[in-house]
């Protein structure tokens, strides 16, 4: 909702001249108090208010090239000029309709191999869901579950690369799994800031998709709990062996302070997997 293209008012692949048009523009409509020109800011996503310091902030954070990946990837580009035409057409105003717009592109997707034709209307569906999953402090799972599962099919795609050259240009050679990275990363820094939604629930949706980045995402999730659990291990075995009488309430402590950390390697790895069997059974032999 606060994304750089979307401060200043531009589809991803602007070019440099209309960037610094637009912009111009944005700070004259500023310094008049009058309401800038209609643009690709679509005020139906939410209420967005431009300041001259918000402009120069977006303004700087595209200027650089992982700053406009970053900022590619949950903005909307045009590479359909029927279907993409027509939804962003729908979006404008103070009237848009994103059910429309939403309509469109997945007329364009539903049931269809993904071409070059229609991999704009993948990408762009999933940004507008992902804008719809976030309302305030609360998250709708059902629809993030849907906007993840195409963003990660679109930047699964070798299609993937042309919103870099889009972005970017012909150079950069940002590859999918570093954009799905980066992709899941700021998602999950978002998803952290919200209460009601936990990390396992996130870490639940991704376990059930397969994309080239997921062993290297959830790598962190893993090493993380075992460390939790292991330091647990090594303090509640230090109290018991200096005081055995206490031992049972130790072990429920133990118990207490490593349930989270268990449950989140289940939503990471099989319990077939060698690490969890090896520190569920280090977790299993302290609490007996």
């Amino acid at each position: 909702k606060n994304n750089p293209y979307r401060v200043i008012g531009l589809l991803v692949g602007a070019t440099a001249p209309q960037q610094v048009r637009q912009i111009n523009r944005l700070r004259q409509s500023i310094e008049a108090e009058v309401e800038p020109d209609e643009d690709f800011s679509f005020p139906v996503i939410s209420k967005l208010q431009r300041t001259t310091e918000t402009v120069n902030a977006a303004a700087s954070k595209i200027h650089l090239e992982s700053g406009k990946i970053n900022a590619s990837l949950f903005w909307f580009y045009k590479g359909n000029e029927i279907d993409d035409d027509a939804a962003f057409d729908i979006l404008k105003g103070e009237n848009g309709d994103k059910e429309e717009a939403q309509k469109i592109w997945t007329s364009a997707i539903k049931g269809k191999e993904i071409t070059k034709r229609n991999v704009s209307c993948l990408h762009n569906l999933s940004t507008l869901l992902l804008s719809n999953a976030f309302k305030g402090n609360k998250i709708f799972v059902k629809i993030l579950e849907d906007a993840i599962t195409l963003k990660l099919k679109f930047l699964e795609s070798d299609f993937s690369a042309d919103l870099v050259k889009i972005a970017t240009d012909e150079n950069n050679r940002t590859n999918k799994v570093e954009l799905q990275l980066i992709f899941l990363k700021e998602l999950h820094s978002e998803i952290e800031k919200n209460e009601d939604f936990s990390t396992d629930r996130f870490l639940t949706i991704l376990n059930n998709l397969n994309f080239s980045a997921k062993e290297e995402f959830l790598k962190g999730f893993v090493q993380k709990p075992i460390r939790q659990i292991e330091d647990e291990i090594s303090k509640t075995k230090t109290k018991r062996q200096a005081d055995k009488r206490d031992a049972e309430i130790f072990g429920k402590e133990l118990y207490e302070n490593t349930e989270a950390s268990i449950e989140q390697l289940k939503n990471v790895l099989d319990t077939s997997d060698i690490r969890y069997q090896n520190i569920a059974d280090k977790l299993a032999n302290e609490i007996l």
